[in-house]
């Protein structure tokens, strides 16, 4: 379940991996983060760097880009 506010996704790609779903990003100018299920390998990717403490799903990974992080 969900909590916080809620957040739309730029992109729902299904995945078989955490890579493939950070490549995904890396490819999308726009995205700054993205959630990895590790239950059904949805990628969500994400406009906002500050998702990760918004965005709370059970058995859900968030990763942000380093490369335009901090």
């Amino acid at each position: 379940m969900a909590m916080g506010v809620a957040m739309v996704p730029l992109a729902t790609p299904t995945v078989m991996s955490r890579a493939m779903c950070a490549d995904k990003c890396l490819r999308l100018e726009q995205c700054a983060t993205f959630t990895f299920s590790t239950l059904d390998k949805i990628c969500k990717l994400y406009d906002d760097g500050n998702s990760e403490s918004r965005v709370s799903i059970l058995d859900t990974n968030v990763y942000t880009r380093r490369d335009i992080c901090c």
